[in-house]
């Protein structure tokens, strides 16, 4: 549910609002509350050139004489969420839907792997049948798995305090359950550690399951034999959220439909890269929104009659709501407030390097799929999280949506559905040309420690090492590297943040009357893209005065 308290008064006409940001989070809230109030004026403040924040498709040229598109940030939108489900639709509702591209789960790309150091680094993969499992259990890496998974089947203490993640997975399953699985999912996700991590703001669903059950292994087993009935005998419906959606903003595609469609494409890419989401929001945003790109928001400050004062470049402006959804350490420079200053201060981002490598004209991976994840016992000095196998991802995706029928298809039942997808399946790619991409995640919190960052050429040693030691490629003249810094870029959900997050709202309401809020990924409900998205959408709707859940 949204956190904002209460909405614009009706008896506001033509109600100002100032959103600091354009990246995701920014951009959909304005394009949602801009449609949901055509007579509000919206300016919207950021300090780059460009829209899309850390959402960034750059186009390369390299050695085979194309241009390839190299992700310096999110490239895919994962699992069917109702973030997803709506940023499809916008896709849809701005003639793009072409470009949306679909790995099907049972397509190679989707194979999933662990780093193993059992025996010197090889990647083992994530079991998904009897075959892969034998294999798993049998690799150092998920030995321990079938004795943590008894163990568990007989726990009965609850947790007492709010808990780590490594406390409740050790507590649970045992420690080398967290060490050489449960690790690397933190790893990969947040790019932390997992001894700071809360698991009731990184794993809520675990923790209710706790809380009814003790043991989740028990719950599992119990769903997995008794809950089938119970789940065909409901009717399948959408969120009441996405029903609003519906109501407001009227997708020509049935969501719920679309969503069980969407359950056999475990990944969505964009033809172009992920930055033709943010680019084409920011194309089709409604007249009554403003943007001013290269801003420096200097000071913002309650006023007397309500009102929010706004300092960019010199300028000061009022509003009757302002929406921040920046990094909270360079808000609080901003609100020049002593009190949420201090509040916020144990509140951590992480920097991440990643170093993408293309080689051209040959695939050179020994294994396909979506790449492999590091746990904390396959870690070495290198601080490598993980890296993505592109060009698999790439190869295997395929148009969604590209049949003019695909409307009429989408009122079908599952079955039909399903068809679509297994047809899609076993269609040819569209990307046939051999060429090798992927990306390295190296640092997050492991860099905590660290007096400084590497630099560009250590990190390039890092890849050229990794690539030898874990795939046995060794990397020739022709292949490229580029290294990036996402600094300040993850934030670290560690024990406490949810209480501080409560007080951060509470904070604001008391010291600006309410009409301050925040978005972006500090205080979504997660740092994905659709987690924001959905973080928008609520919001713009309470502010609005459309939300009547």
């Amino acid at each position: 549910m949204s956190l904002i308290k209460q909405a614009i008064p009706s008896t506001v006409k033509n109600a100002r609002i100032g959103v600091i940001g354009a990246g995701i989070s920014g951009l959909t809230f304005s394009y949602f509350l801009a449609k949901l109030h055509p007579d509000w004026s919206i300016k919207v403040y950021e300090q780059s050139k460009r829209p899309g924040g850390y959402i960034l498709s750059q186009p390369t040229k390299v050695g085979d004489a194309k241009s390839t598109i190299l992700e310096k940030g999110p490239r895919t939108l994962r699992g069917v969420s109702q973030g997803t489900l709506i940023l499809l639709d916008l896709l849809d509702k701005f003639k793009l839907r072409s470009t949306i591209k679909g790995v099907h789960a049972n397509a190679a790309a989707n194979k999933k792997y662990l780093l193993s150091k059992s025996g010197g680094f090889h990647i083992v993969q994530v079991p998904d049948d009897s075959k892969t499992t034998l294999k798993f259990v049998l690799d150092g890496i998920g030995r321990s798995i079938p004795s943590a998974i008894g163990r568990e089947m007989f726990t009965m203490k609850k947790a007492q305090k709010e808990e780590t993640v490594d406390e409740f997975v050790t507590r649970h399953f045992g420690k080398k359950m967290w060490r050489n699985l449960f690790s690397a999912i933190m790893n990969g996700i947040y790019a932390a550690d997992g001894t700071q991590l809360s698991v009731k703001a990184v794993m809520p669903k675990l923790v209710d399951i706790e809380s009814k059950n003790a043991s989740i292994c028990r719950y599992m087993f119990g769903k997995s034999v008794f809950g089938k009935k119970k789940t065909s005998e409901k009717e399948p419906q959408i969120s009441p959220y996405l029903q609003l959606y519906e109501k407001e903003f009227q997708p020509r595609l049935n969501l719920l439909k679309m969503s069980q469609y969407l359950r056999n494409f475990p990944m969505t890419l964009l033809s172009g890269g992920l930055e033709t989401l943010p680019k084409a929001i920011y194309a089709n945003m409604p007249p009554n929104v403003e943007f001013k790109f290269g801003s420096k928001v200097s000071d913002i400050k309650p006023l007397p009659n309500g009102k929010i004062s706004l300092k960019n470049n010199s300028a000061e402006e009022q509003f009757d709501h302002v929406r921040s959804t920046i990094n909270v350490q360079a808000l609080s420079h901003m609100l020049k407030s002593p009190d949420f200053a201090k509040l916020v201060s144990p509140l951590k981002y992480t920097t991440v390097t990643l170093a993408n490598v293309y080689v051209p004209n040959q695939n050179v991976l020994p294994k396909t799929g979506f790449g492999f994840l590091v746990p904390n016992a396959s870690a070495d000095e290198d601080k490598l999280l993980g890296v993505i196998f592109d060009s698999d991802v790439e190869h295997s995706a395929k148009p969604i949506f590209a049949s003019e029928k695909i409307t009429s298809v989408l009122e079908s039942d599952k079955p039909q559905l399903d068809e679509l997808a297994g047809k899609i399946l076993k269609a040819d790619p569209p990307i046939k040309d051999p060429y090798t991409k992927v990306t390295f995640m190296i640092g997050g919190a492991k860099y905590d420690k660290v007096a400084k960052l590497p630099s560009e050429n250590e990190i390039k040693q890092i890849v050229l090492r990794k690539m030898d030691e874990v795939l046995g490629v060794n990397l020739g003249d022709d292949a490229r590297i580029e290294v990036g810094f996402v600094k300040n870029a993850i934030p670290q959900y560690n024990v406490g943040y949810l209480d501080l997050k409560a007080k951060a709202w509470k904070l604001a309401e008391n010291e600006f009357n309410g009409n301050l809020s925040f978005g972006g990924m500090t205080f979504a409900d997660g740092v994905g893209v659709p987690d924001c998205v959905m973080s928008s959408f609520k919001d713009a709707l309470r502010l609005s005065g459309r939300d009547n859940l």
